[in-house]
């Protein structure tokens, strides 16, 4: 192996240890969860977030009303869901490179977000941006494979720049070191698994075709079953 490659190893050594060691410190007193799935430090959301965090959403009115409102119900909607086997394969149909959805994959972007079943790190980054959730969402439905290659195919189609302007608790403050550098996105860049993005390009596709064709098999489909 010559010094080039060693530097790059080691590059990426750094940055996965960094992304394990975020991970670690939300297990630390003061990152655990509670039974809501919420975090039980007092410091982990901002004060303009933690107006969103009370029991009675109608104590709050306008965009913080709207927040709190659609977090409970996504709370209420991924609780105990398992992402990756409820959406796992569900191509057909599917809204690829898309987050002004509903229906499943809105599902499925909640579900990433809000769902105790979910890797903290990856529920915090799902939260941080809606590219990231549906992302990840689609690779999750074109059947990525691992959870690592679904991470870093969503990560390589997110936006943080915009996204890490307003992080809500510590954990995200944290991500947002590594999310929002340049150079460590440089190198995240190269884990981004092309068999990935060619399997979802090959899907949406598929399915833009037969968005397409559906008018004209609809039309024969009525032709057919009219004939005597």
């Amino acid at each position: 192996m010559n010094h080039q490659h060693q530097i790059f190893l080691m590059t990426i050594i750094i940055i996965i240890s960094g992304i394990i060691m975020i991970d670690c410190l939300c297990k630390k007193e003061g990152f655990t969860e509670g039974e809501d799935g919420q975090y039980d430090s007092d410091r982990d959301k901002k004060e303009d977030y933690k107006s969103t965090e009370t029991k009675n959403c109608s104590e709050l009115s306008g965009i913080q009303k709207a927040m709190c409102e659609s977090k409970k119900e996504g709370e209420k909607k991924a609780k105990g869901q398992e992402c990756n086997r409820k959406y796992l394969n569900k191509w057909n149909n599917w809204d690829f490179e898309n987050i002004n959805v509903r229906g499943t994959k809105y599902d499925c972007m909640n579900c990433v977000k809000y769902s105790d079943k979910v890797n903290v790190v990856v529920r915090n980054m799902g939260i941080l941006d809606n590219y990231f959730a549906g992302s990840y969402c689609d690779a999750i439905a074109a059947n990525c494979g691992r959870d690592s290659d679904k991470l870093f195919y969503a990560n390589s189609h997110s936006h943080w720049e915009l996204a890490c302007s307003s992080p809500s608790n510590d954990i995200q403050s944290y991500l947002c070191l590594i999310l929002d550098n340049s150079v460590f996105q440089y190198f995240l860049g190269f884990l981004s698994p092309m068999s990935c993005s060619l399997k979802i390009a090959a899907y949406k596709f598929k399915n833009d075709v037969s968005k397409k064709l559906k008018p004209l098999t609809d039309t024969m489909k009525s032709i057919k079953d009219a004939l005597p």
